[in-house]
């Protein structure tokens, strides 16, 4: 899961793009492949031969379409999009014309955030069905549809929350809940985990990756 690139201002959502290359170039050399989100459905159930895994990115900041989004096109690396309606178009935020480009590969698929991103389990039960129905009518409205794939802002949901969001969307249940576990899916595998480690602890005090896999280990 990640949100801002090279936007080194906001640290505890920002991931710099050569590290984040450095990533996907782990992904590659570990025999895992790229799993593509526009066969969510038919592939959520069968057996996988091979480990995947599913990139997503949160909030559709501009720093994604300017720093990111070029390097997933020109790889082809699929991922998902989860877009928060109300911010769209403002400062720093994408546009819908960028993310209409976006939406428009293959490889890239576009979620449902929610329309204001506020800390909806704070709020009533009335007051979160009225900011998914206007996202809903934002998403007719500017794409054509309502995307299946919901990811809850800030990870955080309630009962009603999930059952509203289960019934109303085609498969949603399985897809609600998986989503929320596949952003953990990155780190899955020990290998990774260490790797991403170190990387993120030599970004952070500039020591040796190879002297922090063996302190960790």
């Amino acid at each position: 899961m990640y949100h801002r690139f090279n936007e080194n201002k906001y640290p505890s959502t920002n991931i710099k793009m050569d590290i984040f290359e450095e990533h996907i170039n782990i992904i590659k050399n570990s025999d895992f492949s790229f799993h593509n989100p526009n066969n969510f459905d038919e592939q959520f159930n069968k057996p996988k031969q091979k480990k995947e895994i599913l990139i997503t990115i949160d909030d559709a900041f501009e720093s994604f379409y300017t720093e990111a989004w070029p390097y997933l096109k020109e790889n082809k690396i699929p991922f998902i999009l989860f877009v928060s309606t109300e911010p769209v178009g403002k400062r720093g935020y994408m546009t819908w014309e960028q993310i209409k480009e976006v939406e428009g590969n293959e490889f890239a698929n576009i979620g449902h955030h929610s329309h204001t991103h506020e800390y909806l389990i704070d709020v009533s039960n009335e007051e979160f069905i009225l900011d998914i129905e206007t996202a809903n009518k934002i998403f007719l409205r500017e794409l054509g549809y309502i995307p299946n794939l919901f990811s809850y802002p800030f990870g955080e949901y309630s009962k009603f929350m999930k059952d509203y969001i289960s019934k109303n969307r085609k498969n949603s249940y399985s897809k609600t809940q998986t989503l929320q576990i596949s952003k953990l899916n990155f780190l899955r595998s020990k290998k990774i985990y260490l790797i991403l480690i170190a990387i993120l602890m030599r970004e952070m005090f500039g020591t040796n990756q190879k002297q922090i896999l063996l302190i960790i280990l």
